[in-house]
């Protein structure tokens, strides 16, 4: 009776280990939005570019991805870029 139960826990033990750790970082989607009367000719966080919005549009649209770290730590910053048409 030991035999077995001690094969089966050896068995989980090592399938165990076998699995998966989770990434660090995860994909978010990213959308924009203009909330003036000029266009936005292009947008970008962390260098993740979005496309041109018209004024007062945006939204409806999301561009894959940006990276961000699985757990939030204080400090965390983001780099938003963005070109207004003239």
């Amino acid at each position: 009776m030991r035999r077995p139960l001690a094969l089966c826990l050896l068995t989980c033990l090592a399938l165990q280990a076998c699995s998966q750790s989770l990434p660090d970082r995860l994909g978010a989607p990213i959308e924009g939005y203009s909330h003036t009367s000029a266009a936005i000719n292009y947008f970008m966080v962390n260098g993740n570019g979005g496309p041109n919005i018209g004024p007062y549009g945006g939204g409806g649209s999301q561009n894959c991805c940006v990276s961000l770290p699985r757990q939030w730590h204080p400090g965390l910053t983001v780099v938003v870029e963005w070109e207004k048409d003239p």
